[in-house]
């Protein structure tokens, strides 16, 4: 886990010393989290009253996430803040010339600025001006609590809080407690368990079937390796939509990722023109076409790509259902184009239906299915009721929130939204430092400003000023959850399915709609229910 960690072993700092309990005790919290049992990471004086660190960044964070004692996990911070330090002139000037060419290439093509180019697309986004976007990063951020964390104690803090949320709760069931063990992380859901959660989602969902066409072979259906999963996804009248791979399970010489969505091939109809052409039946054949109600269909091939042990945490739930909104995307996109299908439409167009399934890892009968086709037989596994799974993930909402928000304003600022209602586009970008400056202030999250982190913000490399789309979305999930216009109990809602089939055609203008005639007429329940309650008659 731990490969990039150094090898030189004169690069380490002592983070515990004088207190053989306190060296201990190190040993005892960094050989749990690393599982090393040489000295490339750490080691411990021959007389065990001192202990010493790699200041390897990944070994360094381990230790701020894993260490008890707040000295010694305030040491590995500001050991990582001198490594980055010394790479931080490096990385301003490297941004600083992004920055400049996306700035000149965005007026070369008549925008105002970048921000302005991606947002008015094409393909347009669903926030359609710049202006949209800062007053919903603005209003999002006011309505935040400022609580402040010192940078070095908030992994750990929220590792105990998990903890003693989960606890209170198991309290309240009458279960024991389980110190040290973080509900949302430990190994709970096997991966074919999984796979039935995500097949009752697209049916509860959007009415779709899957079925699993092989197992655990690679000689059939294009599967590459063992364990590779091939899925074909049809409507209710039986027409094949698309094929989804699911390749989740860890194996030797398979890159260690988080689980990502990746386009194989995209779908796209053909014109009925060519339907009756004598080719059609070799077209069909060689490259994988369908015909489905005189419509000639190129069918679209996704994968879901992870590196799962055999055993799913529920925190790896939540990401894996996130990918399955991706190709559900792209499989019932239904464009004349394939560069218009699925997952090639604006970020935040993108993120919706991803976003929007994360919260099916939370539905009761969702859980319950998965629950009771679980055939993990590793005695070690919590079965944890849900309210406990629930007490956790909350403490962890509010950090990721502000973590959300910190982020998506830096990068609105570096790429020309003055976040103000009121911007001129006339006005000249900031400076790195006086982003850096503003988003820590508008956005705070620590007791003093530390900009390791929007530094080291990967997003502004590989998707720059488009990050908002992350929590304007998870705003929106939460809108259509608690309206009910997202319910898996309830026929699937046809705004966000022929969303989905306009690929990035799409536009969330219907479902805007939709949300504010349910507000409207909850504001007219909730008034005549005022009245009545005051005895006054409603003609």
């Amino acid at each position: 886990m731990l490969n990039t960690a150094a090898q030189n072993k004169e690069n380490f700092i002592t983070i515990a010393e004088n207190d053989a309990i306190a060296v201990q005790r190190a040993q005892n919290e960094l050989n749990a989290a690393i599982n090393c049992s040489d000295q490339t990471f750490f080691r411990v004086s021959q007389n065990l009253n001192s202990i010493y660190i790699s200041t390897d960044p990944i070994v360094l964070l381990t230790g701020i996430k894993v260490l008890s004692d707040p000295i010694a996990r305030k040491r590995c911070f500001f050991a990582l803040e001198a490594s980055l330090s010394e790479s931080r002139q490096e990385i301003l000037a490297k941004l600083a010339q992004l920055i400049d060419t996306r700035s000149s290439l965005s007026q070369d093509l008549g925008f105002s600025s970048f921000v302005q180019m991606i947002i008015q697309g094409p393909p347009k986004s669903a926030l359609h001006s710049q202006e949209q976007v800062a007053q919903f990063l603005l209003k999002s951020s006011a309505q935040n609590p400022k609580k402040l964390y010192e940078p070095w104690n908030i992994e750990y803090d929220m590792f105990k809080l998990r903890n003693a949320a989960a606890d209170r709760v198991r309290a309240q069931l009458n279960i024991d407690t389980k110190p040290q063990i973080d509900p949302l992380r430990i190994s709970r859901y096997s991966i074919s368990a999984c796979v039935v959660g995500l097949a009752i989602v697209a049916k509860s969902a959007f009415g779709l079937n899957i079925i699993e066409t092989n197992h655990h072979t690679n000689s059939k259906q294009g599967c590459w390796a063992n364990g590779v999963r091939r899925l074909e996804v049809s409507d209710q009248y039986s027409n094949v939509l698309g094929i989804i791979y699911l390749d989740l399970e860890a194996r030797s010489g398979k890159q260690s990722v988080g689980a990502s969505h990746f386009t194989i091939r995209c779908g796209c109809d053909i014109a009925s023109k060519y339907i009756d052409s004598p080719s059609t039946n070799q077209v069909i054949q060689t490259w994988g076409f369908c015909q489905n109600d005189n419509v000639l269909r190129q069918l679209p091939v996704v994968a879901l790509v992870a590196s799962f042990s055999q055993i799913v945490s529920h925190s790896d739930l939540e990401t894996l259902f996130h990918e399955w909104g991706h190709a559900l995307h792209s499989v019932l996109s239904s464009t004349s184009s394939q560069h218009l299908s699925g997952t090639r439409g604006a970020t935040d167009l993108v993120e919706f239906p991803s976003t929007l399934l994360e919260a099916c890892a939370w539905h009761p009968t969702i859980l319950e299915a998965i629950d009771n086709a679980n055939d993990c037989e590793d005695t070690l596994v919590l079965q944890e009721p849900l309210s406990v799974l629930r007490a956790a993930a909350l403490i962890d909402r509010h950090v990721d929130s502000i973590r959300q928000l910190r982020l998506a304003v830096f990068d609105q600022l570096l790429h020309g939204n003055h976040m103000t209602s009121t911007s001129k586009v006339e006005q000249p970008l900031p400076s790195i430092e006086s982003a850096l400056t503003y988003a820590n202030s508008l956005v705070p999250l620590y007791s003093r400003p530390y900009s390791s982190d929007l530094l080291s913000f990967i997003h502004l490399a590989t998707a720059p000023a488009t990050y908002y789309a992350y929590p304007f979305n998870r705003s929106l999930a939460i809108d259509l959850r608690k309206s009910k216009l997202f319910d898996l109990d309830a026929p699937p809602n046809m705004d966000i399915y022929n969303f989905l089939t306009a690929g990035s055609l799409g536009n969330l203008d219907d479902i805007f709609l939709a949300l504010e005639e349910r507000r409207r007429t909850k504001r007219d329940q909730e008034e005549k229910y005022v009245f009545e309650k005051e005895g006054v008659i409603i003609s």
